[in-house]
């Protein structure tokens, strides 16, 4: 797949796909334990409109189309690390207990592992702690870039191939941590690398039109349009009782048994039921002497 990525030369047809421009941004923990904020913003692509994601949050894999992503590495907690260095160097920790009996606990981490400035070279513990802190520091702020395209399309799979360049994939490709590209120099060829992404298969056209019915009913037509999709799109999800009541709601519904597309589809008819009737609750549970 790599290979074809970085031969292809046509631009690549998007009949069957439904676009919409998406954006994002996320903090996440790097391989290397450091929290980064991952930008972005793309063409989403799928197969029916309710398929698209929402903006906000982590990069789906199918909004790489014309797409910008950028990667900043957020400054650590020194404190924690610095209190684990501590507690791994036993004569350090001997050090900061005997300095405690004469003044504050964190004066004396101060003194001893200090957060910013130099230290002495005849002081081998602390000397290795500045070492151990710079290093984390190493790169911090600093923003790396990538521009991604679509090249190739799999129609009958709903595999989607992008090609990407820029400061974050030449680091991507040189094993260097990212949050976003992975896959390392066998993804990479002359400054790009081939990232893969997949759309999901349309519903069936009943499930769809059915919910799509749901989704936009008045109120009081909702709970049969409301069972015409979940008998759709869920078959065999059995229902209690009628929209609105106390106990208005779908048996345990495992939905991880589904395909993608209509299991969105049911969340999203489920999200306007609550929308419409407010969140789903129990009757109290009777005690003995309450009279019922």
């Amino acid at each position: 797949m790599a290979h074809a990525t970085m031969a292809a030369r046509m631009t690549p047809r998007l009949t069957g796909f439904v676009t919409a421009r998406r954006r994002g941004t996320a903090v996440a923990s790097s391989p290397d334990g450091h929290s980064t904020r991952v930008s972005w913003r793309g063409t989403c692509l799928a197969r029916i409109a309710e398929a698209l994601p929402s903006s906000d949050g982590a990069r789906p894999s199918e909004c790489l189309h014309d797409a910008e992503v950028t990667e900043q590495q957020l400054p650590p907690d020194l404190g924690d690390m610095r209190a684990e260095f501590l507690l791994g160097d036993a004569a350090m920790l001997r050090r900061w207990r005997f300095c405690r009996k004469q003044s504050p606990a964190e004066t004396c981490l101060d003194r001893l592992l200090p957060l910013t400035g130099g230290g002495l070279d005849r002081d081998g513990g602390r000397a290795s702690w500045i070492k151990v802190r710079d290093h984390i520091r190493k790169g911090v702020g600093v923003v790396r870039r990538a521009r991604c395209r679509l090249a190739l399309v799999d129609h009958a799979e709903g595999i989607l191939a992008f090609r990407c360049r820029g400061t974050l994939i030449d680091a991507a490709c040189r094993g260097d941590d990212s949050v976003t590209f992975s896959g390392g120099s066998g993804s990479c060829a002359d400054g790009e690398m081939a990232m893969v992404g997949h759309v999901d298969a349309a519903p069936l056209e009943a499930c769809l039109q059915s919910a799509r019915t749901a989704l936009r009913v008045p109120p009081e037509r909702f709970a049969v349009a409301r069972v015409a999709a979940l008998a759709a799109c869920a078959p065999g999800i059995r229902m209690n009782g009628g929209a609105g009541g106390d106990v208005d709601r779908p048996a345990p519904l495992g939905d991880q048994e589904l395909d993608p597309a209509p299991r969105a589809l049911i969340h999203r008819v489920l999200a306007r039921q609550q929308a419409l009737f407010g969140p789903v609750t129990l009757a109290p549970r009777c005690t003995q002497g309450d009279g019922t």
